[in-house]
């Protein structure tokens, strides 16, 4: 028998990215640390120690603020919101590039998609750790932007879903051979990028 769970379900507002991420920040403010504290354990657990968790929230930041300054000011508006630091929100939105640091990698979710009659389908799946299972969520944003909605996870500002325009996203990890220790790019802030500033495929490459 299937058991029938209830989600946390966000409403996040703001005139600015800050007041975006004080919106989020402020309503995890009960659970965004237990959150945290299970990605520093998954961390730990696939050969990522702490110091290089910090090196990697620190570069994250770094390129952020040349590349997207604004997604800077969200994830610091979730921190205060939150009573986390800015460093580690930035680990939980850098989650992907941070694993990719360590000597063990990590997979997750499928995506399937299919044009039937006319219309565009999408289904992806959340396979992911299971002990970060009470912290995935659904969300409804409006702010600087287009409006979107979507599923993501506790801190993050974004992963699958769509915009008003009518665009949407699927996220997933995806490897490559040349990937190895040390590699670290910057894909944490994407799905933001896309969802709430363009408004279809073709604006998106």
């Amino acid at each position: 028998m299937l058991n029938t769970t209830e989600r946390l379900h966000l409403r996040v507002a703001g005139a600015t990215s800050r007041e975006l991420g004080l919106s989020r920040g402020t309503q995890l403010r009960g659970s965004l640390t237990a959150a945290y504290t299970r990605y520093a354990e998954l961390f730990r657990v696939l050969g990522v120690s702490e110091a290089q968790e910090h090196e990697g929230a620190d570069r994250v930041i770094e390129v952020l603020h040349e590349w997207r300054p604004a997604v800077v000011e969200e994830l610091a508006g979730i921190a205060e919101g939150s009573g986390l630091q800015l460093a580690q929100i930035a680990a939980l939105n850098a989650r992907t590039e941070i694993i990719a640091m360590g000597p063990r990698g990590s997979s997750e979710c499928s995506t399937v998609t299919a044009q039937i009659n006319g219309h565009r389908y999408g289904v992806q799946t959340w396979d992911w750790h299971i002990e970060l299972d009470p912290f995935w969520h659904t969300h409804e944003v409006t702010g600087p932007g287009y409006r979107y909605a979507g599923l993501t996870e506790q801190g993050i500002v974004s992963k699958i879903g769509v915009n008003e325009a009518g665009l949407a996203l699927h996220f997933n990890i995806l490897g490559h051979q040349a990937d190895g220790p040390g590699e670290f790019r910057c894909t944490c802030s994407l799905p933001l990028c896309f969802l709430s500033v363009r408004p279809c495929v073709k604006q998106s490459t």
